[in-house]
């Protein structure tokens, strides 16, 4: 069976970023108080249960995951003990200090938001305390640690489509695989999440 269609679960561990992303799809959403949260306890029951109904995978994402690295430890914990495929979503600002503790908990795939290696253009993108150089020291230190790496690169005309090529060679050169997005405008939306 193809992975995209790998039935499986997937955590929403916060709705908490330190970044702020032009581009993010929760941009409604308050990234300073968090607005959802799973106990810790039912982790395991919510894993086990989708093992026994065919699941084969178990996603993490956020707001930003490793701000909850709590919850995101008891996740992938649950999810090696009913023996599932693993991937997490991240900003990548804390790579750096989590690499190891992923690499244990037996984190198979990692998917990291880079949409430019312009330092200055990173920052605009990002916002929050975006910092490139940091994102990019915690991928060195997290390659031969994570089988795989792959990175989401949400592309706009005028903004970022020159750099795809720089991209290309960073990356490959490096063992990351790109993923390229079309962003999508979400200037429909209010503050509360509802179309206007």
């Amino acid at each position: 069976m193809s992975r995209a269609l790998t039935p499986g679960i997937r955590f929403i561990v916060t709705s908490l970023c330190n970044y702020d992303c032009i581009y993010c799809h929760n941009e409604w959403e308050p990234k300073v108080k968090p607005i959802s949260g799973l106990e810790i306890k039912l982790i395991n029951e919510l894993v086990q249960a989708t093992k026994e109904l065919g699941g084969r995978e178990v996603d993490v994402t956020g707001g930003e995951p490793l701000l909850r690295i709590d919850r995101v430890t008891a996740i992938l914990q649950a999810a090696k003990q009913y023996e599932m495929f693993t991937n997490l979503t991240t900003n990548g600002y804390f790579l750096d200090r989590d690499s190891e503790t992923l690499s244990k908990l037996g984190l198979d795939e990692i998917h990291v938001h880079i949409p430019t290696l312009n330092p200055l253009l990173y920052t605009q993108l990002m916002r929050g305390n975006a910092d490139l150089a940091k994102v990019l020291a915690g991928l060195e230190k997290i390659k031969g640690k994570i089988f795989v790496i792959k990175a989401n690169i949400p592309i706009e005309a005028g903004v970022n489509d020159t750099e795809i090529s720089v991209l290309l060679d960073y990356l490959t050169g490096n063992g990351i695989t790109p993923r390229f997005i079309e962003t999508m405008s979400t200037a429909s939306y209010g503050t509360n999440g509802q179309r206007v």
